[in-house]
């Protein structure tokens, strides 16, 4: 993907930043957007919350090791 030509269109310039994350899953935004896909692509709340959890203890567990 040419992020590139995509925003030649655009007449002002900008700059963008992008980090890696090392464990995504302990920062709320990305979980959130993690939750709401899920449940956009009709996975049941149920699952979608048991899944959301357990990344989240394995990412907690993950960085305190």
């Amino acid at each position: 993907m040419n992020v590139q030509k995509e925003l030649n269109c655009v007449n002002r310039k900008f700059n963008i930043a992008i980090t890696r994350i090392s464990n995504p899953y302990e920062h709320p935004n990305i979980l959130g957007e993690f939750i709401a896909g899920q449940l956009k692509n009709r996975v049941s709340f149920h699952k979608t919350m048991k899944k959301a959890i357990e990344l989240t203890k394995q990412a907690i567990s993950n960085s305190t090791l």
